[in-house]
């Protein structure tokens, strides 16, 4: 366990991931870039077939960060206070980018800073990110019921 906290506490003091909350305190109010922001993440699980190892779970949980933050930037979802923005958001940026502490391009390894960061940050902010997936599904099953509502006037 000591070599863990020790690996995270190497991340989180890194040039790389200071650079990256000082990017996400920039950032905090740009909608348009945390929306770009957002689509990067997509993207970057797209194509990262190194990431396929990690798990599917795992995986939809970034997929989970990167909508909270589009949804944040939209206003769409607002339960979330800006100080825990700024650490997600510093830590999406840190994982879209691929040169940080153990450069992404290196086999094998290139990712593993970045599984470690996202998942310290699963766990440090787990409950705002458990409540945003509620709401997150309860938005999609509306949207989905309004859809639903909406073809069926067209066929009346």
């Amino acid at each position: 366990m000591k070599r863990k906290e020790n690996k995270i506490d190497d991340i989180v003091k890194s040039r790389f991931f200071r650079l990256a909350l000082k990017k996400g305190v920039a950032m905090i109010g740009n909608k348009n870039k945390l929306v770009n922001l957002g689509l990067q993440v997509f993207d970057k699980l797209d194509k990262g077939e190194n990431l396929q190892s990690v798990g599917a779970d795992f995986l939809n949980q970034v997929r989970l960060l990167a909508r909270l933050i589009q949804f944040s930037a939209t206003r769409k979802y607002r339960q979330i206070s800006p100080k825990t923005m700024v650490l997600i958001i510093g830590a999406v940026i840190y994982f879209v980018s691929p040169l940080d502490l153990v450069p992404d391009f290196i086999p094998l390894l290139g990712y593993a800073d970045d599984v470690t960061l996202l998942a310290w940050i699963f766990t440090a902010v787990g409950k705002e990110i458990a409540d945003f997936e509620v709401f997150y599904k309860q938005y999609l099953a509306t949207a989905e019921i309004d859809y639903i509502e909406l073809e069926g006037k067209e066929k009346s």
